[in-house]
């Protein structure tokens, strides 16, 4: 997470719209973030059946305000305007994503070779 997320101004209007404690809130974000790295792709697109209950849940925010909360996002500037991407997603772990699968897809081409099993668990994203 990005240091200044504790008194950053889309923190502040967030915790305002949503009328939650600020570090409640950035618990549901640090888990959005987290299952981001997981599904999202290097500029922070979520899966093409991503929802607002979808990302609700990966966030830990309750299913049944996940409009509002999606709604925030969008407004504070965490979420991009149209459809479910992580805002300015490759600054923060694009990178990181990128790496992180390249390194992987190595090691389980090399692993392949001598773990003929390997196949049908290591696929490249």
């Amino acid at each position: 997470s990005h240091q200044s997320l504790l008194r950053h101004p889309k923190t502040a209007m967030a915790v305002g719209l949503l009328q939650c404690d600020r570090y409640k809130f950035i618990g549901h974000l640090m888990a959005l973030w987290w299952w981001g790295l997981d599904v999202a792709d290097y500029e922070g697109n979520l899966p093409a059946n991503t929802s607002d209950g979808a990302l609700a849940d990966a966030a830990g925010w309750p299913i049944e305000d996940a409009g509002s909360f999606v709604r925030t996002l969008r407004r504070v500037g965490f979420l991009d305007k149209k459809g479910f991407r992580l805002h300015d997603w490759w600054e923060y772990a694009g990178k990181y994503n990128k790496i992180f699968s390249k390194k992987t897809w190595k090691f389980c081409e090399g692993m392949k070779k001598t773990t003929p099993n390997l196949r049908r668990r290591c696929r490249h994203r």
